[in-house]
């Protein structure tokens, strides 16, 4: 499963000068589910699986009973729901692999299921792949569509589930009454609740549930091409006792016979019609052991409760009961014993058999008996170091204590013929490998023999395996190959024939095969194409060296001197190719030389040692070999492939690639074209250049930043398989997630001043004639005008940005309400509230007069109050007539175009 933060987005091949193809594209389950976590990591199912829930409160999916709610603090907790649910399970799941042709391939979803004890299907949680649809991106015709079914033939769920999960165990305390523990008599119990379970949930393979069988449905966009039917071993499979939770609190570890399930034990191939057209069955050996000795010995212990003892002062001690065992591990193993494969045509079965038989201590194939559908029985029998009895310095001893057990040394192949009621066994090939032990404590195989049989040979011919022997007499066995020397990475550098004719091998860094000589020692062969991939230990070089560039293969050439000495006595054939003027030198012959890359060649008799000097001239594809052996070699670049072969004929194929290491075209000696290969790669989307602007909000206190920032995304950074939108959408992400941080480290901050918060009230002053309208505030909030002299003139910028801009701005977003306005006037020296409908907040009238407008009602209501409520007699008065005398007063009137309130002592 992907995550936001981190996820696998494509694969993308740069060449060395910067071009790239997007390989591959991934796209995944995203949608508003995958961020909307109630509480993280609470929201989730029995298995850990997100499932959107709010879980915040309570993770224990229990429903407490009213008794129990009487006795804990959690009468508000409802029980959580831990079901699972496909849409928040799937966030973060593989969706969609885009192919560089222009292919796809989408994976759908489904979750888990099992079938009930009731045979009903339960959800469990986590994925399973429901379908998947292969798109080649140019017909419709041509997707591949694969839809996978877990069910049994009934159409029940096939799913297997070990462990269920538990969240709660119960404790009993018991009376002292000594009916423990063969009558005992429950005083009070405790349950305790945790919200993930106490027990150890189970896995197979690494996944929580196991199926018995799958079918395959295979379709194409309009036709139905069949199916495939898989079948798995289940628990069946196992012997009972298995799998079973044994005590429930502490849950000691449970016996999951894992090596027996999920095996294939059967695969059925069906056509479109659903006729059966093959099938394969596999039978298996299950094999369990407790391991019941001290080695493996342990003990668990599972508390059962407690005793109260009263005894005779009443302290009300408990006495703790716990059960006590020894536990023994299981251990297992599944052994496949025999396969049959089943054909059927026109109702006609054609089978083959195989059968396996196991070392029973080591477990490996000791023998493999097939049998065909004419009737003969091929029998294949191996023999391991274990099956020797040769010393412990042998060859086979000393890979028995490295613990090399699973290499036959010997493998005999046999024939089983029946005759009337006798079986004859005819032994009809054998392979043996003898193995030595190097100085370093090392093994490596010396020789292989290889039986040379004319005629099958009669078992009763042929002695008996004897372990004491290596090479076992009766099978004819003779050499084939022997290796005669290694490099230090493990590569063989010389091995012989059946013949004991030689063959010699040189390796570059990466151990591509650079040199093969036929009929040649290790020692007297050497080679260089001068390239950076070659070892460089073969010939001694002196102070010219190499040169890039117009090399008659791969990139480099030499010019200079070059030696090799210490080559057994002998004749000799030196090759190059050369490019110059003048001549080239070897062990003094001197050879005129062409203006253009040509083959040369040098024979000599009975030396020992080389000595070349190129007098200027460029060489390359050097090779020496003995007289009368066959070399060829070969060139490589890096880790990309061969780029040429040069036969033993001097003959160069050579190999060219494109752009991304692939093979484009083999081109012969004379570089004509001999075979070329194109690759259709969908063209990729590549970003449009993006920039933004951001402030440096790093800058220290008192200093500002002298501008703006711009974070720019050069064009064609960013590519997709998918659409151009989803290049620019990781453009954008890009200027979204470092914009910020790249303009905070830069360094241009410079001494300055922000201006104070200010702001003033404005009247809206556009109305029509018969309304008013409102008073708006206009503000220049804190830093939007920075001086680099003094904090006044950021002030003063502040105030003129007030003068310019505020009446303008209460004209635009004021709004004009009816013309009816209210004179308040206060004749005394105390202040009032004025609580008037309409207006969420009193008016405050100190002494004075003050207007308020009102909006257009047909009636509105007045309340005056003191705001100290001072002692005093107060009278208050409308201009409609209405008065009152008191502390406080209230007052309802009909809406008109002025209203006059007084108060006054």
């Amino acid at each position: 499963m992907a995550s936001k933060d981190t996820y696998l987005e494509s694969v993308i091949q740069y060449t060395g000068t910067g071009k790239k193809q997007p390989f591959y594209a991934f796209d995944y389950y995203w949608d508003a589910n995958f961020n909307e976590h109630t509480v993280p990591g609470k929201d989730v199912d029995h298995w850990g699986f997100h499932n959107g829930f709010d879980n915040s409160q309570n993770l224990i999916p229990y429903q407490l009973s009213a008794t129990e709610i009487t006795q804990t603090h959690w009468s508000t907790y409802p029980a959580a729901n831990r079901s699972p649910r496909l849409e928040y399970c799937i966030m973060g799941a593989l969706k969609t692999i885009y192919f560089p042709t222009g292919g796809k391939e989408v994976f759908e979803y489904e979750l888990h299921d099992k079938k009930g004890s009731s045979g009903a299907t339960e959800q469990v949680g986590g994925l399973r792949i429901k379908q998947t649809t292969l798109y080649d991106g140019i017909d419709p015709g041509n997707n591949q569509i694969r839809e996978y079914r877990y069910i049994e033939p009934n159409g029940a769920s096939s799913g297997f589930l070990g462990e269920k999960a538990e969240y709660k165990f119960t404790e009993n305390t018991y009376y002292n009454d000594g009916g423990w523990p063969s009558n005992p008599r429950i005083k009070n119990s405790r349950t305790t609740y945790i919200s993930h379970p106490v027990n150890n949930l189970s896995t197979v393979g690494g996944s929580h549930i196991v199926y018995r069988r799958v079918e395959e449905i295979l379709k194409s966009q309009n036709s139905n091409n069949g199916k495939v039917v898989y079948e798995f071993s289940n628990m069946d499979s196992v012997k009972n006792g298995l799998w079973t939770p044994q005590d429930y609190y502490p849950y000691r570890p449970v016996d999951r016979p894992i090596w027996a399930l999920g095996l294939p034990v059967r695969t059925s191939y069906y056509n479109s019609s659903g006729v059966l057209l093959k099938e394969v069955l596999n039978k298996y050996k299950i094999k369990q052991q407790v391991y019941q000795n001290e080695s493996f010995r342990s003990l668990y212990v599972s508390k059962k409760g407690e005793i109260d003892i009263q005894g005779g002062n009443g302290d009300g001690l408990l006495r703790f009961i716990y059960k006590c065992n020894n536990y023994y591990p299981i251990s297992g193993s599944a052994d496949l014993i025999s396969t049959d494969e089943l054909s059927y045509d026109n109702g006609e079965a054609k089978r083959k058999n195989i059968e396996y038989f196991y070392d029973p201590l080591y477990h490996l194939v000791k023998s493999i008996r097939t049998m065909s559908g004419d009737g003969n029985i091929v029998n294949q029998k191996k023999y391991y170091s274990f099956d020797y009895q040769l010393g412990a310095s042998s060859p086979t001893g000393k890979m028995f204590s490295l613990n090399i057990i699973n290499k036959p040394i010997l493998t005999e192949t046999w024939l089983e013929k029946q005759s009337g009621t006798t079986t004859n066994n005819f032994l009809i090939d054998a392979t043996l490998y003898n193995y030595e032990s190097l100085p370093n404590g090392a093994v490596r195989l010396r020789q292989q023999y290889r039986s040379v049989i004319e005629r099958p040979i009669l078992s009763a011919n042929i002695a008996a395996f004897n372990p004491t022997v290596l090479i076992q007499t009766g099978r004819n066995l003779s050499v084939s190959n022997t290796y005669v020397s290694y490099d230090n990475r493990g590569n063989i550098t010389e091995y012989e024939d059946r013949s004991a004719r030689s063959t010699a091998l040189l390796y570059d860094k990466y151990n591509n095969v650079l040199v093969k000589a036929e009929n040649s020692r290790i020692a007297g062969i050497g080679y260089s194409g001068f390239e950076d991939n070659e070892l460089g230990d073969i010939f001694s070089y002196g102070p010219a060296g190499r040169s890039e560039g117009d090399a008659c293969v791969g990139n480099y050439c030499f010019s200079g001197s070059i030696t090799k000495a210490g080559l057994p006595s002998g004749d000799y054939n030196l090759k190059l190719w050369a490019k110059g003027s003048g001549n080239i030198t070897v062990n003094g012959v001197n050879q005129v030389i062409s203006n253009v890359w040509t083959q040369y060649n040098w024979s000599f008799k009975s030396i020992t040692s080389i000595s070349l000097n190129s007098n200027g001239n460029k060489i390359d594809e050097l090779r020496l070999s003995p007289a009368g052996s066959l070399i060829e070699t070969r060139a490589y670049k890096g880790l990309v492939g061969i780029i040429a072969a040069n036969s033993p004929g001097g003959i160069i194929t050579y190999y060219e690639y494109d752009d991304f290491n692939k093979l484009r075209r083999i081109l012969n000696d004379k570089k004509k074209v001999t075979r070329e290969q194109q690759y259709n790669f969908k063209r990729p989307f590549y970003s449009s250049a993006k920039s933004a602007e951001y402030n440096n909000l790093h800058c220290p206190l008192g200093y500002i930043p002298s501008g703006t920032i711009t974070y720019t995304i050069p064009e064609n950074k960013y590519s997709s398989l998918i659409s151009q939108e989803d290049a620019d959408a990781k453009a954008q992400l890009d200027a979204d997630l470092n914009g910020q941080a790249y303009a905070d480290q830069q360094n241009n901050c410079i001494r300055g001043y922000k201006n104070a918060v200010v702001y003033r009230m404005f009247t809206k002053n556009n109305c029509p004639s018969n309304m008013v309208g409102e008073d708006v505030a206009y503000s220049v909030p804190e830093g939007r005008y920075i001086s680099t002299f003094s904090q006044a003139e950021a002030d003063a910028k502040a105030l003129q940005d007030i003068n310019s801009n505020g009446q303008a701005y209460a004209n635009a977003h004021g709004s004009c309400i009816s013309k009816v306005a209210a004179t308040l006037t206060n004749s005394t020296g105390d202040d009032f509230y004025v609580f008037i409908s309409g207006m969420s907040d009193p008016v405050l009238l100190t002494p004075g007069e003050r207007v308020v407008r009102l909006t257009d009602r047909a009636n509105c209501s007045f309340e005056v109050r003191p705001v100290n409520n001072p002692q005093g007699v107060y009278n208050f008065s409308f201009s409609n007539g209405d008065s009152q005398h008191g502390n406080s007063a209230a007052f309802n009137f009909v809406a008109f175009e002025g209203v006059h309130l007084f108060i006054n002592n």
